[in-house]
């Protein structure tokens, strides 16, 4: 018997990217119905926010959603995935 379960991917990428380029090619892994989980502890601060922003305007175009889920460390999930918080 089919579910509609069976679709959906389980995997989460656990990603510390060294560069701008690095990070957003990322994206990549979003659009493929993965959750990503960004951690920016070794990127300089402003290509930090470069890359969260570029991120979070990438997975909202595809209907995904973005939070913060530590001081550097961020999670983007595509639009199948519900994050629950306290």
């Amino acid at each position: 018997m089919q579910t509609p379960f069976r679709s959906l991917s389980t995997e989460i990428a656990l990603v510390t990217p060294l560069s701008f380029d690095e990070a957003c090619s990322a994206l990549v892994l979003v659009r493929e119905q993965k959750t990503l989980v960004l951690d920016t502890a070794s990127l300089e601060p402003e290509v930090a926010q470069r890359t969260v922003d570029f991120l979070s305007g990438g997975v909202l175009a595809i209907d995904g959603h973005s939070e913060r889920v530590g001081e550097q460390v961020f999670l983007f999930a595509p639009q199948v995935v519900r994050v629950l918080r306290d």
